[in-house]
Parts: structure tokens; C-alpha cells; sequence
């Protein structure tokens, strides 16, 4: 069953693919690296060693940490979190007006 934590570690992982992409494509060295997540239990899972974790979980843990190896994990506050303005259905005139952005 896909619960809210199970989908939010999946964004992770999208996010930690999306940002390899990002840096093999950049012309220029990144010397530091900082992922961030709202999810204080996909950020929990993420610093739990996989052989620890249930299959699904442990499977996508395995390869956010792999991928990962020299990025930080950080957490955000969801109040803080200007991505989840857009998962809340805002119209366009409100988005424009939000102050996280």
C-alpha cells in the first residue's frame, strides 16, 4: 500500500535522480549539496540502515543513499516548504502572491 510516507520517500528519491542529472549536466564543480524533505519520517528512513526497514522502503533507501553518498539531508518545516503550496491546489493569482516563493 502506497502511504503518505511511502510516496513522500519516493519523492526523494525522484528528487536525489533529478539532481544527479542536474550536476552531471552543469558545466561548473558544486562543492556542497543539501536535499530537502518536509518528511520527518522519509528523512528517518533515509538515515536508517536499509537491511533495517521493510522491503519497499528498504529498496528505495538503499538507492536514495547511493545516490546521495555527498549530499545532505536536511528537513524543512511543511509551513516553510514553498513546494507544498503547489500540492495544495492554489490557484495562479495566490501562488504569485506567496511569500515563500
Amino acid at each position: 500500500m502506497m502511504t503518505i510516507p511511502r510516496l513522500e520517500l519516493a519523492a526523494c528519491l525522484i528528487l536525489v535522480k533529478f539532481t544527479n542529472k542536474v550536476l552531471a549536466a552543469l558545466k561548473e564543480r558544486v562543492d556542497s549539496v543539501k536535499l530537502w524533505t518536509d518528511s520527518s519520517i522519509a528523512l528517518s528512513w533515509i538515515n536508517t540502515s536499509p537491511h533495517l526497514l521493510k522491503t519497499f522502503v528498504a529498496n528505495r533507501v538503499s538507492q536514495i543513499q547511493q545516490l546521495s553518498k555527498d549530499f545532505q539531508w536536511r528537513h524543512i518545516p511543511s509551513e516553510c516548504n514553498p513546494a507544498d503550496a503547489l500540492s495544495r491546489g492554489l490557484d495562479a493569482k495566490t501562488l504569485a502572491a506567496c511569500e515563500l516563493w
